[in-house]
């Protein structure tokens, strides 16, 4: 079945930065001295010491900290610095109110000053005050746009106006604009605080609209509720077979190795099917036994085997005994099949099905059946309809009655499934029906089709109109059951591939993080030593062969060096 948390995860979605070299159109300094700032702080011995002083005393102020920023301001009542040192004295001091206040009045004092402008802008946003942050920050958004008149800035003045910038892009969910700021912070300085406070407050705000959006596109779902599986008739005996050959299907994984399939599909055919029909009895019958063993793909993908061989044979008189598999409910349905589903059913049905089309469009019919499980015998119409175009008229027609009976019936609690008319209108857009777009606009004026699946009915009706041809994508038909086998065998390969690579990664991380008591060399490469995964935001400190040390780093920033085995963390 479909897993929500993957279609939640779709809705967030996540957009790519250009990736071409960050050119901005001003000079970047640490200095503060040497930017073109008119609120420069001038030459002065005396002024560049109290600045240093009090520039510390604010982040860790203690309770006369705000007296002598106070005497500082009344030295210097024209340099801005002060005033927002106050206001930082304030908010570490736990005085927020004081802290918005001290802002405000640097804001009113100097309102050309950037640390100003962006400390109110970030009050705004906090505020839900939107409307208010582009007075601040400028209508464009653009440093350079607000400042036309400078061209060397400091490197915090940068990353702080684009901090404050990405937030807001995020809040009104314009998700580009907020991840361009961020690269802008990061071109600056990725390791800044700056940068790690804008990054997860995209993050945030992408759950939050993800969240927002999926419940929206959702409000209209009518879905079946779930049914467990009825447990009549259980055994813990296991089936008798014709062939012997048949307990190969319980010893192997999902993929059946080419020579014992073909030596199955030689058997005679009449007990052959009789036997694979036996086996899928099996997985329903002695339900109970299995599902209290963990699930094992070396012995619990029988059913694969199964349902595959039955569509390679074209054995169409089991086409009842496989699609009584999809009747059994989500408990059945989700041990056996998981996320397997559409690679395991979709060929076979196929095979099964395209000369019973009548059998396929009575059960799309039948009460309590989920609509995940019902769309796959719908993929046998749209097979038909893509491989076997001679036949798309009698295809039409057949869609033209489900959907029509599941509005004649739309008051069934038993049958009416949003998603599943939802995928039926996905199904004919794709083999390009386009005579069914009044039924399918009729199905979305009567809100009976999810909206998360296709769109609203604009976007649906736009889908109608864009592409004047079929849908060439067959995703899961195979031909065969060889083709089929080769597909899982190279989706087990990616799987085993990224699982490997994982676990290399791992050890290898594992195996560099050592003792401070150990020198660089004291470790043995091959050595599995297991320790807790370093997060790529987490402070460390690395060593590095020649004696070099790097102390308090993220560790993003030395992860590639750790990896290649150029430095080892030390613990």
């Amino acid at each position: 079945m479909l897993d929500k948390f993957n279609e939640l995860l779709s809705v967030f979605g996540s957009d790519e930065t250009d990736s071409a070299p960050l050119e901005l159109p001003y000079e970047l300094v640490e200095d503060p001295s040497r930017t073109d700032s008119p609120h420069r702080p001038q030459p002065s011995a005396l002024l560049d010491r109290t600045l240093g002083e009090l520039t510390t005393e604010s982040h860790y102020p203690d309770k006369r900290s705000v007296e002598r920023i106070k005497k500082a301001i009344a030295q210097y009542p024209n340099q801005p610095q002060f005033y927002n040192y106050l206001a930082n004295a304030y908010y570490n001091l736990g005085k927020k109110a004081k802290a918005q206040e001290a802002h405000r009045k640097t804001y009113q004092k100097f309102p050309n000053y950037l640390f100003a402008r962006v400390a109110v802008a970030e009050q705004a946003i906090h505020n839900l005050e939107f409307d208010q942050v582009r007075q601040y920050l400028g209508e464009s958004m653009r440093l350079e746009d607000l400042y036309p008149e400078r061209k060397i800035f400091q490197m915090v003045e940068v990353m702080n106006y684009y901090m404050v910038a990405g937030m807001y892009h995020a809040n009104k969910f314009e998700f580009d604009r907020a991840e361009e700021a961020l690269r802008i912070v990061d071109f600056v300085d990725e390791e800044s605080l700056a940068s790690e406070r804008l990054s997860m407050y995209i993050l945030g705000k992408r759950i939050m609209h993800g969240k927002e959006r999926f419940t929206h596109m959702n409000r209209n779902e009518i879905a079946l509720e779930e049914r467990p599986f009825s447990y009549e008739n259980q055994t813990e005996t296991p089936p008798a077979f014709h062939h012997a050959e048949m307990d190969w299907l319980y010893e192997h994984n999902m993929v059946l190795p080419p020579e014992k399939a073909r030596a199955i599909l030689e058997l005679p055919r009449q007990t052959l099917v009789e036997d694979l029909e036996t086996v899928l009895q099996d997985g329903i019958r002695r339900f109970d036994h299995f599902n209290f063993q963990e699930w094992d793909g070396k012995s619990h993908t029988f059913l694969y085997h199964a349902i595959i061989l039955l569509g390679e044979l074209r054995a169409t008189e089991s086409l009842p005994a496989v699609l009584d598999q999809l009747r059994q409910g989500d408990e059945y349905m989700e041990y056996w099949f998981s996320d397997w589903l559409d690679d395991v059913f979709q060929t076979p049905l196929y095979h099964m099905g395209r000369e019973q089309l009548d059998v396929i469009q009575d059960f799309l019919k039948e009460p309590h059946i989920e609509s995940h499980y019902k769309n796959e015998a719908a993929q046998v119409l749209k097979l038909v309809g893509l491989l076997e175009t001679e036949r798309l008229k009698e295809v039409k027609e057949i869609y033209r009655d489900i959907i029509q009976y599941f509005l004649d019936h739309a008051d069934d609690e038993t049958l009416l499934d949003t998603n599943l008319l939802a995928f039926l209108i996905g199904d004919i857009i794709g083999i390009r029906l386009l005579d069914l777009e009044p039924l399918a606009k009729e199905v979305y004026g009567r809100e009976l089709a999810t909206y998360s699946v296709l769109g609203e009915w604009k976007e649906v009706a736009m889908q109608f109109a864009d592409n004047p041809y079929a849908d060439n994508e067959l995703n899961w038909y195979y031909g065969d059951a060889f083709k089929q086998y080769e597909h899982l065998q190279e989706m087990l390969d990616d799987i085993t591939l990224r699982e490997r690579k994982e676990e290399e990664r791992l050890a290898a991380e594992s195996r560099l993080k050592i003792s401070n008591r150990n020198s660089p060399n004291s470790w043995t490469p091959d050595e599995p030593i297991r320790v807790e995964k370093t997060g790529r935001n987490e402070r460390v400190t690395v060593k590095y062969p020649d004696g070099t040390v790097k102390k308090d780093v993220k560790y993003k920033s030395v992860e590639d060096d750790v990896a290649a085995g150029k430095a080892v963390l030390v613990v």
